[in-house]
């Protein structure tokens, strides 16, 4: 079940950009759609993880994040699929009681171990690994974000022959690891051009990473920075709904949807057909609910739950 899970394809639509004072029309990948809790990037990340489980056999999953992380909710999900243990250290747990992502993490077993901000500080430190690892040694490690190159391996195996009909292929950038992926997967087909649309800083990079990718990254749509937005971006993620159905979320694919249309208007982005991404992250939306709470009938209503 593990193999067939993690390895369906994502539909693509297309999305006529008129609205936006640009005439042409875009395809996007959803891989937002392929699941009502665990979806996009994250589900890619976690592919190998949940291999390694069944090759190792391991009882499940011990990872970290934060209180409102994407990966903290997607392998809550994938364990309670299969029937897993899901140990989750998350940074200060205690200081958010009305994070959505925990409360559904617990509704689907996963057992919330809370970390102070100092501690969690220390997550990549040999010896902060190698406590947790002896504590739960019947359980897979897998890195905050489900990061490295095993997550980027299963980035990688979601490119297929039809990403060679594009002249672009853009994804938003958190860490870096899901432009990673696709840069390796890509590799088969040389005529497509990755272009990343950060959602951090670019200080919060790996220097090296945005030097070797320097003409291929966008910096400048961050709505004052990660997880922060604006009236423009609420507007323009609303607006976004209204024309094309597709709700985007506002750390990630809201950002790089905008930083598109004005990368397309200024036309560093013309000579071909263009691919978006779509990496899922919509159980964001509820932690926002100010400013989102419109959206919340036409979520996944195993994601929404009660609000």
């Amino acid at each position: 079940m593990v193999e067939e899970f993690f390895n369906v394809k994502a539909a693509m639509d297309s999305v006529d950009l008129r609205p936006w004072g640009v005439h042409i029309t875009v395809d996007m990948l959803r891989e937002d759609a392929l699941h009502p809790t665990v979806s996009g990037n994250k589900m890619r990340k976690l592919k190998h993880w949940a291999a390694a489980v069944v090759q190792e056999n391991r009882k499940g999953i011990l990872t970290l994040g934060g209180a409102f992380s994407n990966h903290i909710l997607a392998t809550a999900a994938v364990c309670k699929m299969q029937g897993w243990r899901c140990v989750l250290l998350v940074r200060a747990a205690e200081e958010n009681p009305g994070s959505a992502t925990l409360r559904l993490a617990r509704e689907m077993g996963a057992e919330i171990v809370s970390l102070s901000r100092t501690a969690y500080r220390q997550r990549n430190d040999p010896e902060f690994v190698k406590h947790y690892t002896a504590q739960y040694s019947d359980l897979i490690w897998v890195p905050e974000g489900g990061s490295g190159a095993t997550g980027q391996q299963g980035v990688a195996d979601m490119v297929d022959a039809r990403f060679q009909n594009y002249r672009y292929v853009c994804v938003s950038v958190g860490t870096g690891g899901t432009f990673l992926g696709l840069h390796q997967g890509l590799a088969a087909y040389p005529f497509p051009k990755l272009m990343g649309f950060a959602a951090v800083p670019q200080k919060y990079l790996d220097a090296g990473f945005v030097q070797r990718h320097a003409n291929h990254l966008h910096f400048d749509y961050l709505f004052g920075g990660y997880a922060k937005i604006t009236p423009e971006l609420v507007a323009f993620i609303r607006e976004f709904w209204e024309e094309t159905q597709i709700i985007l979320d506002p750390v990630y694919t809201g950002k790089m949807m905008f930083g598109i249309i004005e990368a397309l208007k200024a036309g560093s982005l013309t000579g071909g057909r263009l691919l978006c991404i779509h990496t899922g992250g919509l159980q964001g939306l509820l932690g926002m609910p100010d400013h989102f709470s419109w959206c919340y009938p036409h979520l996944p209503q195993a994601l929404v739950g009660k609000q």
